[in-house]
Order: structure tokens, then sequence, then C-alpha cells
């Protein structure tokens, strides 16, 4: 034997790969129907209860805002007992002579301090509605009647003209 012999490695024996079946259209389309369909209902299923935690968390957003506002109400009718707004518009008109529009009668009531509205908003557009569903409401006993002039309104004269 020589010297410069050469090492030879022992080769593994590869093992043959496995033979892979092959598959028809229709088996494909079914295994991929099946696949789509556990995807739905699983999205579905997620998607109720994303949908179920949303309406909670609004819940109970409605339920901070619900109690902020009866906080902030609470706030200023302590402030004011038992002053309302119409209270303090009919204030505000009962020695004028002339009438006003709920834009004057907010600014006129703020100024004087007789009411402050709890979301700090001005509710020209809510006084306007109160006054008009007095006036449909109590009839010739209501507090307020129309003025002169389209928007406007005056104390009742015949209740409170003689004071």
């Amino acid at each position: 034997m020589s010297k410069n012999k050469k090492k030879t490695k022992k080769r593994k024996n590869h093992e043959a790969a496995p033979e892979t079946k092959a598959f028809t259209p229709a088996e494909i389309a079914a295994e991929a129907a099946e696949a789509a369909a556990k995807a739905a209902e699983t999205a579905e299923y997620a998607l109720a209860e994303l949908h179920g935690k949303y309406m909670e968390i609004c819940n109970v957003v409605r339920e901070a805002k619900i109690n902020a506002m009866k906080a902030a109400k609470n706030a200023v009718s302590a402030a004011n007992p038992g002053m309302t707004i119409l209270d303090a518009a009919f204030l505000v008109l009962h020695h004028r002579f002339t009438g006003l529009d709920a834009k004057q009668m907010i600014q006129a009531i703020t100024e004087r301090g007789f009411w402050k509205n709890p979301m700090g908003l001005p509710a020209w557009d809510t006084l306007h509605a109160g006054i008009i569903r007095e006036i449909r409401e109590c009839g010739e006993t209501a507090r307020f009647a129309h003025g002169e002039k389209k928007g406007t309104f005056v104390a009742n004269p015949e209740l409170y003209g003689d004071d």
C-alpha cells in the first residue's frame, strides 16, 4: 500500500424522497373551501367579540357623559337654587318695554349672573324653544308673550304689566 492513499469518505445512503401525492383540482378547491370556512368562522367570532367590547366601551363613555352633565347641572342648581333659564329670562324681561330675542336674553342673563349653562355653551335655542313651549301650553297665563318683531319675546303684559 502506498503512503499517499486517499482517504475515502463513506457516503451516506440518502433515503429516497417520499413520493408526493398528486392532488386533483377538486381536492385542492375542497381544502381551500374548508380552510376559508374555518377562517371565516374564526373572524366572525373575533368580530362579535370586538363588537361586544366596543358596545361596553360606548356604554361606559355614555354613562360618564351623563354623570358629568348631571354633576354640572347640580353644581349650577346649587349656585342658583330654583333658578331655571326660563326664570332668569323672565327676570330680564319683566321690567323691559321692548322685546328681546333669545340671544339677547342669554347675553343679559349671563351678564347679570342669573343663570349659567352647565356645559358652558350658548343655550339660546333651548331658551327660545322653552319660551315657545310655555306660551303654547299655558296660553294666556304664560309668563311670556310674543314681541312686536318676529322672534322676540316680552313679559306677558296682561299678567305683569302693572308693576
